[in-house]
């Protein structure tokens, strides 16, 4: 389970020799018997029989069923899923020279009867064992069983289904009922789909640990929704995870419909959990800032409302109350049977609008709470860049004495696509009305790196305010979908907002905090999720991303550093092991006398396993990655001192952070706190002589005429500050 360091002992280039994983899928559809068919990878795996049996079933055999064949089997008074009383298993081996993993298990399944007693689970083992139908990536929890054909999945842990040699995998099918039920299991087809590989070809890679340091970074959590929060002293222990053991930088919190669903009828009261939740956090970590977003309309009903206001279920989609942001009645459509009222945006008020945000700010500083940032909108594109200009240029003199008007947030809509294409409809004019550029993940369309180039080009931080498809609940799960988290983090992000971080146990899959409680007792657990979250923010939280690059597409990889320690992560996120992966150092400031490697896999506690590498060199490392797992390798970085002109001084400047560096034409510079318009900079070489010098009008210096180099620039602002850091032009 544990890796064998290996000192790096020869030189590894670029070329190198990737075996090909190829994916197999195997499908029993039971129409005439109990074999299995190949899709695809019949050349390297075999598939027995199904086999289906247990002390509780009855009549098992092969028929039909609302037009489909089935294979049914009776199942008697059984009042337990635990692959014993009733099941249906099959089994998956290589062929000789080949090592497989199955990814995942489909099964199209029904019950005679409907009942919420009668559930199903699907698991998977070596050699037949019966598998453990508590453990998570062993076998999936108890699951309803419906009176209707539907579709079940299970992604098993890679060490409860990867086989070589002689062992098979096993995939196994379990039904209960209640104690007195009999009813028909109908199962009309199992999908098994993995990956193989030649045995011994398994793939490896080369890392190469660059000098590029990159965009700066602010980390956050998301407390819009406080479904699982819980008051008093355990509200504490709810804060104190998620805004001091977990260094974030600020919280993402609720502007509530309910306050004012109706204009001028205000309901405090209604403020008083997230008030808490707020007190909470600022006494965990005074120096916390708070991010306001506006929350939906259709939270502000009950079903009741619903019904008899809105025509259905659910209220329209909006971010405001329906005086803010009007709906005219557009038709009707059915649902379950259902005639369902269908309803357009009417009229945007954007001076009730303004309104609405300025009492807010001052309630919330009334309660001595200042809101640092706000969005604009939350994922409604009908909120444009000319309401943006107008609360900007009129908020603020609706704000009471002493209440600071926050930093914008633009247009957090639902996609990197939808919200790249909002920034293009700003004029020049409205520019300024907004300080950060923000995207959600909700949907699949766009890219990370539109959206942030988009922001860039109009001069915007970057933000992604709410992350998702970072989800799970067993730990491989967790480890492999962290890839959402990193890939948009080498896509440019500045900021980065978590979403649902409180959750039910083991219950919301975007969770990283599980709360709840057990009979009487308040609980909580530590997702995998928040381990890797905090292992990242508390060691990059201020500081900047790192440019990491693979030559493996199975290998992603990235990079953090903050003033002395650089921290670089691989998620090996194939089924095989990567054996030796040579990380190369291009930083000559590496201090190689102790690295301290954390590794997160399905068998491996949340927290990780902490295990030193002492044998590094100055070149480089290798290390053996296993399957679907995510490595951090902490590396302490020798401290800068910069020497110009025979000048040596470690203290009187403070640190810029300049990217892309080494850079060819724009160089950008970012200070600790803000950009301080107006400040003279001036440029040195190597020998200490003065080659450009001028005032910051922005955050971009234009130094495509100096010469390639080393360079050194120096900032100083109206009071008295002085920054200063050092940038190669090539």
């Amino acid at each position: 389970m544990r890796n064998i360091c290996t000192l790096l002992l020869i030189f590894i280039g670029s070329f190198q020799l990737h075996a090909q994983i190829k994916s197999f899928k195997v499908t029993y559809s039971f129409d005439t018997d109990m074999s299995a068919s190949f899709i695809s990878g019949s050349e390297a795996v075999i598939a027995s029989n199904a086999v289906a049996g247990g002390t509780k079933v009855g009549v098992v055999g092969l028929t039909t069923v609302s037009d489909q064949k089935v294979l049914r089997s009776e199942i008697i008074k059984n009042n337990n899923t635990n692959y014993i009383n009733t099941f249906v298993r099959m089994n998956i081996k290589p062929k000789p020279g080949y090592t497989l993993v199955i990814r995942s298990v489909t099964a199209n399944q029904s019950s005679s009867i409907t009942n919420s007693l009668v559930l199903f689970r699907i698991g998977t083992t070596k050699n037949q064992i019966v598998p453990n139908n508590t453990k998570l990536g062993e076998s999936l929890p108890n699951t309803v069983l419906k009176s209707t054909f539907s579709k079940n999945i299970f992604s098993p842990a890679v060490e409860a289904s990867q086989t070589i040699g002689q062992d098979s995998a096993t995939v196994w099918l379990c039904a209960r009922g209640g104690d007195n039920d009999i009813y028909d299991w109908h199962l009309n087809s199992v999908e098994i789909q993995g990956d193989y590989i030649q045995t011994g070809t398994e793939p490896s890679a080369t890392v190469v640990l660059t000098t590029t340091n990159k965009q700066k970074l602010r980390f956050g959590i998301d407390a819009e929704r406080l479904w699982y929060w819980q008051t008093g002293t355990f509200g504490n222990t709810l804060a104190n995870l998620g805004v001091k053991e977990l260094q974030s930088a600020f919280v993402r919190v609720a502007i509530d419909c309910a306050y004012e669903r109706e204009e001028g009828v205000k309901k405090p009261e209604l403020y008083n959990k997230i008030l808490d939740m707020m007190t909470a956090m600022k006494t965990a970590n005074p120096a916390i800032k708070f991010f306001a977003s506006p929350r939906p309309l259709d939270e502000a009903y009950t079903d009741a409302e619903r019904q008899s206001i809105w025509g259905g279920p659910k209220a329209p989609w909006a971010p405001v109350p329906a005086w803010i942001m009007t709906h005219v009645e557009n038709g009707t459509t059915i649902e379950n049977g259902q005639t369902i009222k269908k309803w357009k945006i009417g009229t945007i008020y954007v001076d009730k609008l303004t309104r609405y945000y300025a009492d807010y700010l001052n309630f919330m500083y009334s309660k001595g709470f200042t809101i640092d940032y706000m969005d604009v909108t939350n994922e409604k594109n009908e909120i444009t860049a000319t309401h943006c200009k107008y609360i900007y240029d009129n908020l603020p003199g609706m704000l009471n004495p002493g209440v600071p008007m926050p930093q914008l947030i633009a247009f957090s809509a639902w996609s990197y696509e939808q919200s790249t294409n909002a920034l293009t409809a700003f004029t020049p004019s409205q520019l300024g009305s907004f300080a950060i550029a923000s995207a959600h993940n909700t949907g699949d369309d766009g890219t990370p790196a539109a959206f942030v180039a988009q922001a860039n080009a109009i001069g915007k931080e970057p933000w992604n305010t709410e992350l998702h498809e970072w989800v799970g609940i067993q730990s491989q799960e967790e480890i492999v979908n962290s890839k959402a988290f990193f890939e948009a983090m080498k896509g440019g992000f500045v900021g980065l907002c978590s979403w649902l971080f409180y959750g039910p146990k083991e219950g919301k899959d975007h969770t990283m905090i599980w709360s709840g409680v057990t009979n009487g007792t308040s609980v909580v657990e530590k997702s995998t999720k928040y381990e890797i979250f905090k292992k990242v923010v508390n060691n990059a939280n201020g500081g900047n991303y790192r440019e990491v690059t693979s030559n493996s597409s199975g290998l992603l990889t990235a990079g953090f550093v903050k003033d002395t320690v650089l921290t670089v992560w691989a998620l090996n996120s194939t089924s095989f092991t990567m054996p030796n992966v040579t990380f190369t150092f291009q930083d000559t400031k590496v201090s190689t006398t102790s690295i301290e490697v954390t590794e997160w896999q399905n068998a491996l506690p949340r927290s990780g396993v902490v295990t030193p590498l002492t044998t590094a060199q100055s070149t480089g490392f290798s290390y053996t990655l296993d399957p679907a797992s995510l490595y951090c390798f902490k590396i302490a970085l020798k401290r800068d001192v910069v020497i110009v002109a025979g000048i040596e001084d470690k203290q009187k400047f403070q640190p810029l952070t300049l990217y892309p560096n080494p850079v060819s034409h724009k160089l950008t510079v970012q200070f600790p706190d803000f950009t301080p318009i107006g400040a003279q900079y001036t440029i040195l070489n190597s020998n200490g002589r003065m080659v450009q010098k001028g005032k910051l009008f922005s955050s971009a210096v234009e130094v495509e005429g100096l010469a390639p180099g080393l360079y050194l620039i120096q900032v100083s602002d109206r009071l008295g500050n002085a920054y200063m850091s050092r940038f190669v032009k090539q």
